[in-house]
């Protein structure tokens, strides 16, 4: 594997990391906070508990900022500007790949009777973050 494969394979797997550390942190709060996992999806989706959600968001902030600072060697300079820029498209590139996956499965998880409805994941979300103003669902998605 060469050093570009392997930069680019840690931070993918850093990535998903992160997200599952957040997402395991934050439902492991919301828990001992009273609500189980069974009832998340009614807290977010049907209540639209915005501080659930924020718990969520908070969490994915956090963890995302402690763990990025203490795995990484600090700033390092690229060897030229087009070097940079291909990361950082790149990163651009993965991060909107993951958020529709991320979207794509908490579709799957919370999106249950919109789907036997017959409703599209894009109308889906269109209802639930801008008709239904649901902030517990736009911080749940911000987390991912």
């Amino acid at each position: 594997m060469s050093g570009l494969t392997g930069l680019i394979l840690e931070a993918v797997v850093w990535t998903i990391v992160i997200i599952a550390l957040s997402q395991i942190i934050s439902f492991a709060i919301v828990w001992w906070l009273g609500v189980p996992p069974s009832k998340m999806e009614h807290e977010i989706e049907e209540k639209q508990n915005a501080a659930v959600g924020a718990i969520f968001f908070i969490v994915s902030l956090v963890v995302s900022i402690f763990v990025s600072v203490l795995a990484s060697d600090g700033f390092t300079e690229v060897e030229t500007a087009t070097t940079g820029a291909i990361w950082i498209l790149g990163g651009v590139a993965f991060g909107i790949i993951l958020t529709f996956l991320n979207i794509f499965i908490v579709f799957r998880w919370m999106g249950r009777d919109e789907r036997a409805a017959g409703e599209s994941m894009y109308k889906y979300m269109q209802r639930e973050i801008i008709d239904e103003h649901n902030l517990a669902f736009a911080f749940f998605l911000g987390a991912l």
